[in-house]
């Protein structure tokens, strides 16, 4: 083994989605005082574009995010109503996500 050490861990957004059966990326929940809840994220939102990758789906959006880290900055434009927001969000570690969860 390389280094025998944990795999480099990639970011989480912070937010969870409704149905991976779907085509769009509609928001569900956000995680509480995470960096997706101060980048103004809603549940309702619908992300349109990630990092310039149009309409992007669920299979899109995770091999995206596998190849960041935590403390990359994702740019999103969403779709809220007939708002189009851009944004941008910088991703945490899956350990700061469980602990933001934990102080709820």
């Amino acid at each position: 083994s390389r280094g025998g050490g944990p795999p480099p861990e990639h970011g989480f957004l912070g937010v969870g989605f409704t149905g991976p059966g779907t085509d769009e990326l509609v928001i569900s929940t956000v995680v509480p005082r995470s960096t997706a809840a101060e980048a103004g994220l809603r549940p309702g939102d619908r992300i349109v574009v990630a990092d310039r990758l149009n309409r992007s789906d669920h299979a899109q959006l995770t091999a995206l995010l596998e190849t960041m880290k935590p403390g990359d900055a994702l740019s999103l434009t969403i779709q809220r109503g007939s708002e189009t927001i851009e944004t941008s969000v910088r991703l945490i570690s899956f350990g700061e996500t469980a602990l933001l969860e934990s102080r709820e």
